[in-house]
């Protein structure tokens, strides 16, 4: 039977082994493969929802600000509405009813946006802005309706004269992407001064 003998040498008998620095070596690359993958997973799904909400989000607030300057549009023999697919103005209160004047709405179909115009028709102190009120979309297009818009086919014009006064309802047509997904949303706004405009 042998004996081991044990050295005295605390030199000879401290550190690790090998097989202890690859274990230990093993342990922290799978804890830091774990947390590495859990929190790209988060990242990709931060990233995937935050697009898919600013799209939408961007979507809803145009049309909230639009359905907002609708409501506000006044019959002013100076200022006609006029409209066509592309392009929309008419006579309405801005700047939080401070100044009143033409506000127009054109959509620049090579850049992707739409911008909103508001011109002061006596300017004290407003002065005319310009601001853009959409973009990233793929196609937006305004119609408008004058009469018979309760019935199984209402009509609608792609364009809009000022001499007809002020129509009844905008229709919005609205394409654009949410994760890679065309989405379309078709809007109608009715103007409520159309009926006292007659």
């Amino acid at each position: 039977m042998r004996r081991s003998v044990k050295s005295n040498n605390p030199e000879k008998n401290s550190g690790f082994t090998l097989i202890e620095l690859l274990l230990v070596a093993a342990i922290t690359a799978i804890i830091g493969l774990a947390v590495i993958s859990v929190f790209s997973a988060g990242l990709r799904a931060y990233y995937r929802v935050h697009t898919a909400d600013k799209s939408k989000l961007d979507a809803y607030l145009f049309f909230e600000e639009f359905e907002f300057d609708l409501r506000n549009v006044s019959a002013f023999s100076e200022i006609g509405f006029e409209g066509e697919a592309e392009k929309l103005s008419f006579a309405g209160w801005f700047n939080g009813k401070r100044a009143f004047g033409r506000v127009t709405y054109e959509v620049e179909p090579n850049n992707k946006k739409i911008s909103k115009v508001q011109e002061p028709y006596i300017p004290r102190g407003d002065k005319s802005s310009r601001v853009i009120a959409l973009t990233g979309f793929r196609s937006l297009q305004f119609s408008y309706g004058s009469a018979n818009l309760s019935g199984p086919k209402p009509k609608w014009e792609k364009r809009f004269v000022p001499e007809s006064g002020i129509p009844k309802a905008v229709k919005v047509d609205l394409s654009f992407e949410c994760e890679g997904v065309p989405v379309h949303w078709t809007r109608i706004l009715t103007i409520p001064s159309a009926e006292n405009a007659k």
